[in-house]
C-alpha cells in the first residue's frame, strides 16, 4: 500500500507527519524493509530525523537492531 502511493505520488518520501519525516517513524517500528523502500523512492537518509540525531544515531538510542542494520547498509 505504502509503495503504490509512493509510487503515484500521493506521499512524498520526504513527507512529515506530525512533525517527524516518514523514515523515523519506520525506524520506531524498527521495519528496515520500510527504511529501504522510503529510501529507494528518495527519502534523504541524511536529514535530521528527531532532535537533530541522525537516524543511525536515533536506531542506536532507540535499540532498533533491524532498522540500524538496514541504515548502515543504504550509508555504505
Amino acid at each position: 500500500m505504502v509503495e503504490n502511493a509512493l509510487k503515484n505520488r500521493i506521499i512524498s518520501a520526504n513527507q512529515t507527519f506530525n512533525g517527524k519525516i516518514l523514515l523515523i517513524y519506520a525506524l520506531i517500528g524498527d521495519k528496515a524493509e520500510m527504511i529501504n523502500l522510503l529510501v529507494r523512492y528518495g527519502a534523504n537518509h541524511n536529514t535530521p530525523a528527531d532532535v537533530g540525531l541522525t537516524l543511525m544515531e536515533c536506531a542506536e538510542k532507540l535499540d532498533k537492531v533491524y532498522a540500524n542494520e538496514e541504515i548502515i547498509v543504504i550509508t555504505a
